[in-house]
């Protein structure tokens, strides 16, 4: 639910958990509404979050070319 209490908006369940993550959700409400950039940050993980990328250079050894 946004902050109005009037609307919804629709995220990914990995954008929702990474706006959970950076306090603009609690209980299912925004309690801060993200601008339009906060909101497409959040769809993709951040280097720090590795992702499945991260996971596969890891598994080989890997990082990103600064061996």
């Amino acid at each position: 639910m946004n902050v109005d209490g009037k609307g919804f908006t629709l995220l990914e369940n990995p954008q929702a958990m990474r706006l959970k993550k950076s306090g603009f959700i609690k209980d299912r409400r925004f309690v801060k509404q993200p601008t339009e950039e906060e909101m497409e940050a959040a769809l993709e993980p951040s280097p720090s979050q590795g992702g499945l990328a991260g996971a596969i250079l890891g598994a080989f050894g890997g990082n990103g070319g600064n061996e």
